[in-house]
Formats: C-alpha cells, sequence, structure tokens
C-alpha cells in the first residue's frame, strides 16, 4: 500500500495548524500595536493589515525562488533548508 494519502494528510494537519496559529493573532493584532504606542484607528488599521498579510506577500515572492532552487540543487538540500527554517 502506497503511504502517500498518510503523508498527505499528515503535512494537510500540519499546514491547518500552522494557518490556525497565524490566524489567532487577528483579534488581539489592533491591542497590541494600541499597547506600542500606534496612535490613531486609520494607523492601526494599517500596521494591522501589513502586520498580518507580511508572511503571505513573502510567501508569494520567495516561493517561485525556493522552486528555481530545489530544481537546481535537489529536493534534500530544500528539505533541510525548510528544516532548519
Amino acid at each position: 500500500m502506497k503511504s502517500w494519502p498518510k503523508n498527505l494528510y499528515s503535512l494537510w494537519l500540519a499546514q491547518f495548524i500552522a494557518a490556525l496559529g497565524l490566524s489567532m493573532i487577528v483579534p488581539f493584532l489592533p491591542f497590541y500595536l494600541r499597547r506600542l504606542g500606534v496612535q490613531g484607528e486609520r494607523s492601526i488599521k494599517i500596521w494591522s493589515g501589513l502586520i498580518y498579510s507580511a508572511p503571505f506577500m513573502i510567501s508569494a515572492f520567495m516561493q517561485p525562488v525556493w522552486g528555481i532552487w530545489g530544481d537546481r540543487k535537489g529536493r534534500k538540500p530544500m528539505v533541510l533548508r525548510a528544516m532548519v527554517a
């Protein structure tokens, strides 16, 4: 029996938990920014949006780079790099 369905479900669960953890900060981010000294409702909204979207934007720009490096260097070095990150 092939093990790819088990691996797929494990990866899906890990990604789901990571996304859930990232989204748990959203309700508390404006309060945290206010405590850091950000003044004004508009500034808090802008900073909240930037902070929340930063990982997604970086990921969108870096995924093609890691894909190209993976094609050149191989799968194993990319898995090791991802584990370190």
